[in-house]
Formats: C-alpha cells, sequence, structure tokens
C-alpha cells in the first residue's frame, strides 16, 4: 500500500512538473531573449528519441532502476533551476539537462507500476493527470495576478519529486538472465516495432493539436479562455478513464483498446476541423480522455507483454522515445508546415 502511495505521488509531481515546464515554457524563453529558440525547444523530443532507450537499457543490464531514477530526476533539478536562475547564455545547455533527465522518468515510473501494481495502473497514473491540471491551474493563478514565472513552480516541485522517488522500493532487482539474447528477443520483435510505430503516428497528432489548439481558438475569433477550459475537461475525463482502468483490462484486450482510440481520434480530429465555436471545440477536446486514455492505457500495457523478463524498462523507454520524441517532433513539424502553407485548420486533416 505504501509502494502504491510513492507512485501515485511520483506521478503527480512529475507531470505536474511537465505542466509547469510545458505551456509556459515559449513564452518565458522569449521574454528572456533567449537563442536559438526553436532549437532549446526541440530538445526535449531530440535528446529523448536518443537517449531514453539508452536508461532504459542501462536501468535493465545494471538493475539499478532507482538509481537512475533519481539521477534522471537530479538533470531535471539541475536543468529547470538552470533556466530559471541562470544567465541566458547557459540556457542551451541548461534545457539540454533537463531534456536528458525528462526522458526515462515516465517510463521508469511505467515499468515500477506495472511490475508491482498492475491490477492498479490506472489507479496510480490517473495522479499524474491531476498533478498536470493542478500545475496548470497554479501557474495560471500565479502568472496572471503575481507575474510568477512557472519556472520556479517547477524547480520547486523537483524538490518533492526527488524525495518520493527516493522512498519507491528498488523494482529492478531480479532474477539473473542472458542479456544479449534478451535484447536480441526485444529489438527483433515484429510486432513491437509496429507498436511503436502505430503509437508515434497515433501521438503525432495530439501533439500537432496541443501545439496549435490556443491559435486555433483566436483563428475562431472565440475567447483564449477556452483553451485552458478545453484542455482541463479533456484531462477530467482522461482521469475518469483511468480510474476505471482495471475494469477496462478485464473487458477489453489491448489491441482492442488502441482500435477504439484510433477510430476515435479519427472522427476527434475531423470534427475538430468543422468546428466554428469555442464550445464545439471543448465538446472535441473532451474525447482527448478516450483517444489519450485508452491509448495510454493500451500501449503500456502492449510493450509491458512485449518486453522479455528483465527488460521492461528498456521496452518502455523505447515506446517513450517513439511516442515523445517520434511522435511529438513528427507531430509538431508536420503540423507547423501546414500552418504555414495552408492554415490552422488545415492540420486536423
Amino acid at each position: 500500500m505504501r509502494q502504491e502511495r510513492e507512485i501515485s505521488l511520483s506521478y503527480f509531481f512529475f507531470l505536474g512538473i511537465m505542466a509547469s515546464m510545458g505551456p509556459y515554457l515559449t513564452k518565458e524563453l522569449q521574454e528572456k531573449g533567449v537563442e536559438p529558440l526553436g532549437l532549446i525547444l526541440s530538445l526535449p523530443a531530440l535528446v529523448g528519441l536518443f537517449c531514453t532507450p539508452i536508461w532504459g537499457a542501462l536501468a535493465d543490464w545494471l538493475r539499478r532502476g532507482k538509481i537512475l531514477l533519481l539521477l534522471a530526476i537530479g538533470f531535471i533539478f539541475l536543468g529547470v533551476g538552470g533556466l530559471a536562475l541562470a544567465p541566458i547564455s547557459g540556457a542551451i545547455w541548461f534545457m539540454f539537462l533537463y531534456a536528458l533527465g525528462r526522458g526515462p522518468v515516465s517510463p521508469f515510473l511505467d515499468s515500477i507500476a506495472m511490475s508491482q501494481a498492475k491490477e492498479n495502473y490506472g489507479r496510480l497514473r490517473l495522479w499524474g493527470s491531476i498533478g498536470f491540471m493542478v500545475s496548470i491551474a497554479l501557474c495560471s493563478l500565479l502568472e496572471r495576478f503575481f507575474d510568477f514565472s512557472s519556472l520556479y513552480v517547477a524547480f520547486v516541485l523537483c524538490i518533492p519529486m526527488l524525495l518520493v522517488s527516493y522512498r519507491l522500493s528498488d523494482a529492478s532487482n531480479g532474477t539473473s538472465l542472458d542479456i544479449k539474447r534478451a535484447f536480441k528477443q526485444l529489438i527483433g520483435n515484429t510486432e513491437l516495432f509496429l507498436v511503436l510505430l502505430a503509437g508515434a503516428v497515433h501521438f503525432a497528432a495530439h501533439a500537432s493539436n496541443g501545439a496549435y489548439l490556443a491559435i486555433y481558438i483566436d483563428f475562431l475569433h472565440e475567447d483564449t479562455l477556452w483553451t485552458g477550459i478545453s484542455i482541463a475537461t479533456g484531462i477530467v475525463v482522461e482521469i475518469i478513464v483511468l480510474a476505471y482502468a482495471a475494469t477496462i483490462y478485464r473487458r477489453f484486450l489491448v489491441t482492442h483498446l488502441f482500435l477504439i482510440a484510433s477510430v476515435i481520434a479519427i472522427v476527434r480530429w475531423i470534427a475538430m476541423f468543422f468546428a466554428e465555436s469555442g464550445l464545439f471545440v471543448l465538446l472535441c477536446q473532451a474525447s482527448h480522455g478516450l483517444t489519450f486514455g485508452l491509448f495510454w492505457l493500451a500501449i503500456v500495457s502492449w510493450i509491458d507483454q512485449l518486453s522479455p523478463p528483465g527488460l521492461k524498462k528498456t521496452g518502455q523507454s523505447l515506446m517513450s522515445a517513439s511516442v515523445g520524441g517520434i511522435g511529438v517532433g513528427g507531430g509538431v513539424y508536420f503540423g507547423t508546415m501546414v500552418f504555414d502553407n495552408f492554415s490552422v485548420r488545415h492540420i486536423y486533416i
């Protein structure tokens, strides 16, 4: 029971840090005059793509997942602290540290949760969604009424994240295995490759929507308040979906969950293309809880099933690199191309 509490709190603080960095980071760095902004903002996706699988492989090879998790959080702490407090001349290096640490945390936590409390994974992971929503609201209020940088919020949240993660049990210590043979089995798994590819494509559309939702609301000549309300609505539905994860896992195969999420996503993006009001966007965004929530339950469990014993962190890290690296990077890149050559509405087709 204590272990589940620590996992839940780790998700809460980590997603809180991500929320503090995400929507506000571009504005923060622009105001500080940081250059080259495009390269710096792309570092988390680029570094995550190449470095996250290495983190996972090291954790499984050395069987020191907890130590590497704490090291990763330490990198986040140093990176965020540098971005918040240090001169802008070092911004690219502090962003690199942040990106280096950010990549492995989520797959490490997912691996621990799936290995120690698989039946309760959804109830543990939903605290990350709650942390994300609380942090978004807190940063919005602090910025609006006190002109308080969200980077300071992320910096402060790193402290309880470190303390809570230190209390996690090390789930990396297991029986010995032929590591070379296990790696060959993992890398040579065609089904794993196809799942990673499908996950990247599915999430790319979500990344593009996340990057341009506020601009789309402005394009529709609606109040910017609709952006925050729409995002919050989607997260609330996501929390509900995760709360019923145990029931969902019992009733559906992971392949069926992935297919359901994909079909709903197609309907969602087509509906977004025809949106003409903030209320309609909100209704479409509410389906985020299904297109992302069901997708995440499916792919985390699917990767866990496909990963050999002893290489669970490697498997989850490959998924994180695929979704968070290729998916996010590709989604934002192609979304930007469509936006530059057509209009923001066309990114949904």
